[in-house]
């Protein structure tokens, strides 16, 4: 996998993280969002931005909060069970499709996460959660510009959405609008100053736009906030190693690889560098592991004849 889908997989999964599950105890809940699941230092909670109606029966509310429950302690299947129960007790629960949706998305069901989203936009043409997490469903199967097109709707619904401009920015990279993604990645930052994926993602946008001082100042800001980041050192690395740096790029992968060692990517890059450097024999045992991990990874061979290639 490349360090791009590395990064946009990774911060979509926190972004539906962040999104509509909150925990809840009765109508009008205030609980607090889900962390970033890419992220230990989230800012203050942000209250969900549209609160259950009082109407809505608290057999309908008790199914939908357990639902949430069982989301968050990694029961998919149990939590949409839950929400389906609740959207048959009550067709106008915004919330419960929202929630729903993200349940289906986590199970890799996009199509019909975002028939739910609409649902819930339907019901409520303010839900501005919802309009992020239908086009984050958009931009999972390529339609960047009709994603772009719902992440404009919540920021304009709810300017202080950091996670709208994050998942714009995000559509926006993959299109090569590396200079509004840039724009968005600051407003989300500003936004949000402690989340650390903020400053992974537009530290990868930097690269992509060929600022790679900007990139690592960027990744180095990252880790400062939350040292167990480990796309910010994978990243990181391979601007180090793409400069160069090699042995700074060792450095970087060998602390992403102690945070998650089975990441096949991380065994690979961190060999490539080792191949740079001379040292064939640990490129090998690198290589080999990120074989190991994931057989589509290219062989020291071939990783060989790559590196000729360049020279």
């Amino acid at each position: 996998m490349s360090p791009s889908r590395s990064v946009l997989i990774v911060a979509v999964a926190a972004v539906f993280a962040l999104l509509f599950l909150s925990g809840c105890s009765g109508p009008h809940t205030n609980s607090s969002l889900v962390s970033s699941a890419n992220n230990s230092s989230s800012p203050a909670a942000r209250p969900p931005n549209s609160y259950i109606d009082p109407s809505i029966s608290g057999q309908a509310v008790a199914m939908y909060s357990e639902g949430v429950s069982k989301f968050n302690g990694g029961d998919l299947p149990g939590a949409l069970s839950d929400f389906d129960m609740a959207v048959s007790y009550e067709p106008r629960f915004s919330q419960a499709y929202a929630a729903r949706a993200n349940a289906k998305a986590a199970l890799g069901d996009y199509d019909g996460a975002s028939n739910d989203f609409s649902q819930a936009i339907q019901i409520d043409p303010k839900y501005s959660d919802a309009y992020v997490g239908r086009g984050l469903t958009e931009a999972q199967s390529g339609a960047y510009l009709s994603a772009i097109k719902d992440f404009d709707t919540a920021v304009s619904l709810d300017p202080g959405h950091y996670p709208a401009y994050a998942a714009r920015a995000r559509a926006e990279s993959e299109i090569s609008m590396y200079s509004a993604a840039l724009s968005d990645y600051d407003q989300a930052v500003a936004l949000a100053p402690n989340v650390s994926s903020l400053y992974t993602e537009r530290g990868y946008t930097h690269s992509l736009a060929g600022d790679d001082n900007l990139s690592i100042a960027d990744d180095t800001l990252a880790i400062a906030l939350d040292p167990k980041d480990k796309l910010a050192h994978f990243n990181r690395g391979s601007v180090y190693s793409r400069t160069g740096n090699y042995s700074a790029a060792v450095q970087d992968f060998d602390d992403a690889i102690f945070i998650d060692p089975h990441y096949a990517e991380f065994y690979l890059q961190r060999g490539i560098a080792y191949y740079e450097m001379g040292q064939l024999d640990k490129a090998k045992a690198d290589i080999l592991k990120a074989s190991d991990l994931d057989p589509t990874s290219p062989s020291f061979e071939e990783v060989a004849k790559t590196a000729g290639a360049k020279k």
